[in-house]
């Protein structure tokens, strides 16, 4: 399957014509940049907020996702007949999830 570029070799049609090549990738320590950061090593800053939320995601993997002894009892009432929904309490549960998220 031959993709025809009308013409153009150019990948990117907003590159202008006389746009020099992209640099190719060079071995660490060589380049422009190498003077300027020789000798030091990469470094990232984490926020207290990224922290945060990485200890949280950590903990939300210690919990498991379902309460077998809840999933049972309910399971339970629901094959027995005795299960009943009580409409006021879900009606204001979902109000309150639309309206406060």
């Amino acid at each position: 399957m031959k993709i025809e570029t009308g013409g153009s070799d150019r990948l990117n049609p907003t590159q202008p014509e006389n746009a020099a090549p992209a640099d190719r990738a060079r071995p660490a320590g060589t380049g422009a940049a190498a003077g300027a950061s020789a000798g030091r090593a990469d470094q990232a800053a984490l926020s207290d907020v990224a922290r945060l939320l990485g200890r949280a995601r950590a903990a939300l993997t210690e919990i498991p996702e379902a309460r077998p002894d809840r999933v049972n009892f309910l399971r339970a009432q629901i094959q027995s007949g005795e299960y009943r929904v009580q409409h006021e309490q879900l009606a204001g549960r979902l109000l309150r999830s639309v309206m406060y998220g």
